[in-house]
């Protein structure tokens, strides 16, 4: 079998990098492309991942990312959203600020898509990531997606930075997402995270991949 091509040092954005367009951007696009461009910090250097950027539910929607990968008899799909880094999550009257409320509200309708064009979806994830090879699936996700029979969806929605977000917005987040189990709020520092732990990994074993176990965030 061809080995799996392994990722580059030089591959990596550096952490300076992504904050620089953090700190600067002033809507989701700036940094969808850089996501789309170095993929990998959505990624998190899992194996067996592959991501789909701009991935078109029928003619009704637009995901900012998707990302799938398959474990220990699941294949996962998780729809990513993107709002910009520099927007509040919550209001001083602990509800959810307007683009919080706006990609929850994607979010629900995503799902609800999903749950009337399962097959459909599955075909489109299969057409756009036709011929990524994956460890053990030459053909990549179309391979994988035939090979699992359980799979799980979830929805992640990225917004807003850490720093910005007080106690009460912790605790409103987790009452939140109490009620929904399929939904993760994040900040764009979980990226940020990420991003140094694949440095921190490089340095210590270069030239290794990660294996996904569970949901990708």
């Amino acid at each position: 079998m061809k080995a799996e091509p392994r990722m580059k040092e030089e591959d990596l954005p550096t952490v300076s990098q992504f904050l620089d367009v953090l700190n600067g951007a002033q809507s989701e696009e700036e940094v969808q492309q850089f996501l789309t461009t170095n993929h990998v910090v959505v990624s998190g250097g899992w194996e067996r991942c592959t991501i789909i950027p701009k991935l078109r539910l029928g003619s009704d929607f637009v995901t900012d990312f998707v990302a799938t990968a398959g474990a220990s008899g699941t294949v996962y799909a998780t729809l990513i959203e993107l709002e910009p880094p520099n927007q509040p999550v919550f209001t001083k009257d602990r509800k959810p600020a307007r683009r919080l409320a706006d990609a929850l509200r994607q979010v629900s309708e995503w799902r609800h898509w999903i749950r009337e064009n399962e097959r459909y979806f599955i075909e489109c994830l299969k057409k756009e990531a036709a011929g990524k090879g994956l460890p053990g699936y030459p053909g990549g996700p179309s391979e994988y997606w035939e090979s699992y029979h359980r799979r799980k969806y979830s929805y992640v929605i990225i917004i807003g930075r850490r720093e910005n977000m007080s106690e009460r917005d912790l605790q409103s987040r987790a009452a939140l997402l109490d009620q929904m189990s399929d939904v993760e709020i994040v900040s764009y520092d979980r990226l940020v995270d990420r991003l140094r732990d694949l440095w921190d990994s490089k340095s210590q074993r270069p030239g290794t991949t990660r294996t996904i176990h569970g949901s990708l965030f």
